[in-house]
Order: C-alpha cells, then sequence, then structure tokens
C-alpha cells in the first residue's frame, strides 16, 4: 500500500511540476478517517509547524481497485500539494465518489480538468 502511495506521489510531481516530498504518510485502521485525508501536524523530529500528512483508511483501500486507489491519493495531494478544494462535477477533487470509470478510461481528461483548476487558482 505504502509503496503504491510513494509511486503516485512521483507520478503526481511529474504531472505537475511540484515536489511532494515533504507530505508524509500515514496509514491508518481507524474510523475516524473513512477513506483517507489531507491534515496538517507539527513534526515532533523537525519542529516544522504544520506539514502536511496523507491519512489513508487501509480497511477502505482494501475495498477499491487501482484506478480508485491512483485518484484517491490525487485527490488528498490535490489538498496537500496544491490547496485545492472540493469541486462536485466530474473531477478528482470530487468528495467522497470516485470519478474514475472502473476501466480507467477517462483518467486523461479527469487529470487535465485537475490541473486546469490548479491554474485557475494560481491566478
Amino acid at each position: 500500500m505504502r509503496e503504491f502511495i510513494l509511486k503516485m506521489m512521483l507520478s503526481f510531481s511529474m504531472d505537475f511540476g511540484v515536489n511532494v516530498d515533504h507530505i508524509q504518510v500515514e496509514i491508518v485502521d481507524e474510523p475516524r478517517i473513512s477513506h483517507a485525508r489531507c491534515e496538517y501536524y507539527q513534526n515532533k523530529l523537525t519542529g516544522k509547524a504544520f506539514e502536511p500528512t496523507m491519512v489513508f483508511n487501509r480497511n477502505h483501500w482494501e475495498t477499491i481497485g487501482f484506478y480508485h486507489r491512483r485518484e484517491l491519493v490525487y485527490h488528498e495531494l490535490g489538498h496537500c500539494a496544491l490547496f485545492l478544494r472540493h469541486n462536485y462535477g466530474e473531477s478528482i477533487m470530487r468528495p467522497r465518489d470516485y470519478a474514475t470509470k472502473l476501466d480507467g478510461s477517462n483518467w486523461n481528461e479527469l487529470l487535465e480538468l485537475m490541473k486546469k483548476q490548479y491554474k485557475q487558482q494560481m491566478r
């Protein structure tokens, strides 16, 4: 699970041209996180305040396939790395419901929409 998330972080970094090395990954078995979320904590080792951490629910992770896992990681990176808010259309940033088709055939379209959302926010 962690290896997949790290690979997706590298892919995201290349897709958006942003550094995500500072983002931590936490995997939990607790119901407080239904799917995943981006949280900000103070790093106890460095003392750096508000370090972004993506927290994933292992139980939910095990119920979804490759394409929805990829979308989930990109969604949380949208929050942690790009500071994007939820978007309620056909979007990677749509909360609680996956926009990616089960066969992944609309991924490129969704990725382009996310890039567009990021560019609009940067204005």
